[in-house]
Formats: structure tokens, C-alpha cells, sequence
């Protein structure tokens, strides 16, 4: 059990970045403008080891349909610096991001949280609720090799709980190439804290 925390200390996955966003305001449907349609979709591309789009998928959907429909097509012309496994080197990779259509002024994007774990207390200090990112190497089986946090939940325990207990809860899967073979590959994983609540009596 302690595998996954020694992992994360030695090893340092990275997912991918955007080079260009492919998606812009010119892809925003006639008909959502038309009928003042706002809104956001968790999209969930992989990213070859090139840094090309092989596939996109809405993982959460809007409210609109035809919002839901454009955001693939948009994100599939993306260009990507590629996420680098655990030596450093290209790596199929998995990118989430919240594709947000607005008319009139921004909207406040959702937190994406993929695993969320209760905690006796949240360290002093902490906000609300505090979230890990993560990047993790995962092999042609889905097993979790090495875990490196991206962004920190602002505890380094946290974190560490993150790297063996989220991971743990975590339904992860392989991702697959171009010709639907399973890979290794670099996938993120946000784990949320929260404190137990106490009990009234």
C-alpha cells in the first residue's frame, strides 16, 4: 500500500499542454447564439505522442445539445505539446478541459473532481474543499505505475493520500492508439477532500 506515495516521490509524470486550442468563438452554433444558449462540457481528448488529436469525447455534458455537438469537432483541429511518462519521453495522454460557451461575459467553469475522499479534519488553513491533481503513468493494463502531482492541494499529506487512496478509488482504464490498441499512457485524476461532519447528538 505504500508502493504509490514512494512512486510519486520518484517519478514525475506530465500531461499534456495546448499549443493551439482549435476551438474558437467562430464555432459557436447559429442556433445557440440565436436562442441565447449558454453553458459548458467536460470534453476528454487523447493526445498522441505527437501532440495530435486521435479522439474526443464529452465526459459532462450542458445543457444544450448542439453546444455538446460542437465542442468535439472544435477541439479535434487542437494542437498539443504531449504529455511525457515517467522517463521523460512522448506519451499517449489523456487532456480534460471544460469547453465554456458565453455570450454575454464569462461563466465560472464547474470543478472537475473525479474522486472525492473524507478525512477525519482538513489540515488548518485549508479551503473548503482542497483538490489534488494529478498525473499518473498507467500501463496497457490500466494499473497505475507512478503518480506526480500537478497542482498541489496545498498539504503535502493530502497530496500523499491523493497518490495512494484516490488512486485506489479511482476507476481508471487503458487508453488505446490508433489502431485500438491498449497503451501506456499519462492520464490526470482530481481528488477532492472533505471533513467528516460531526455528528449531532
Amino acid at each position: 500500500m505504500i508502493l504509490l506515495p514512494l512512486l510519486a516521490e520518484a517519478s514525475a509524470p506530465t500531461l499534456p499542454k495546448v499549443i493551439d486550442p482549435g476551438i474558437s468563438y467562430t464555432d459557436y452554433p447559429a442556433s445557440a447564439l440565436q436562442g441565447l444558449e449558454q453553458g459548458s462540457e467536460l470534453v476528454r481528448v487523447i493526445v498522441s505522442p505527437s501532440g495530435d488529436v486521435l479522439g474526443c469525447q464529452i465526459a459532462i455534458p450542458s445543457k444544450f445539445a448542439d453546444l455538446d455537438a460542437a465542442a468535439c469537432p472544435g477541439m479535434k483541429r487542437a494542437k498539443f505539446s504531449p504529455g511525457r511518462d515517467r522517463n521523460g519521453d512522448a506519451a499517449y495522454s489523456l487532456f480534460e478541459n471544460w469547453v465554456t460557451w458565453s455570450i454575454g461575459g464569462a461563466l465560472k467553469q464547474p470543478d472537475t473532481i473525479d474522486v472525492e475522499l473524507t478525512v477525519n479534519h482538513l489540515p488548518q488553513g485549508s479551503p473548503a474543499k482542497p483538490v489534488s491533481k494529478l498525473a499518473l503513468t498507467v500501463s496497457k493494463t490500466g494499473a497505475v505505475e507512478s503518480c506526480s502531482v500537478v497542482r498541489s492541494s496545498g498539504n503535502e499529506s493530502l497530496d500523499g493520500v491523493a497518490c495512494s487512496s484516490g488512486v485506489q478509488s479511482a476507476r481508471i482504464s487503458p487508453l488505446t492508439d490508433e489502431n485500438d490498441n491498449p497503451v501506456e499512457s499519462v492520464q490526470p485524476l482530481n481528488v477532492a477532500f472533505s471533513a467528516e461532519k460531526a455528528s449531532s447528538k
